[in-house]
């Protein structure tokens, strides 16, 4: 929340605690809500204050709806979680599906190396006298 949003703050505590019955905070008890929640948007602090009004009798604490806009917090980071994790999971099969290819070119070229390899003079007349070791002289 920003100061420009205490008046918002105020005119909704006022009407939650005239539906309840409850009396309505008095300008430090504003601020002290205003203290309490800052860190929230004023959007999710009213949505949390009429939550609250549609499913509790009583007046709410600023930790009540602390609780409140946790409890939502969590709930976002969670489904956050879950999503990016299949995303995560779909980009590193992709990754390693690549990788294996690549890697499996790369055995294949070698193994291709060793059963076709290429001319080389020198060992053409290595292999020549192995040969001809062998042969009676």
């Amino acid at each position: 929340m920003i100061p420009t949003d205490s008046k918002t703050l105020r005119e909704r505590l006022v009407e939650i605690a005239d539906a309840v019955g409850a009396k309505p905070p008095g300008e430090a008890g504003v601020k002290a809500w205003f203290i309490a929640l800052k860190d929230f948007p004023i959007e999710d602090v009213v949505d949390a204050l009429d939550t609250w009004l549609r499913t509790k009798p009583k007046m709410p604490t600023p930790a009540d709806i602390r609780l409140v806009l946790a409890v939502r917090l969590s709930d976002r980071i969670e489904r956050n979680a879950v999503t990016e994790k299949a995303q995560f999971a779909s980009a590193a099969r992709r990754i390693l599906t690549e990788a294996e290819k690549r890697i499996g070119r790369q055995h294949l070229a070698k193994a291709l190396g060793v059963l076709k390899p290429t001319f080389d003079p020198e060992l053409a007349a290595e292999r020549a006298a192995i040969q001809g070791e062998g042969e009676p002289c």
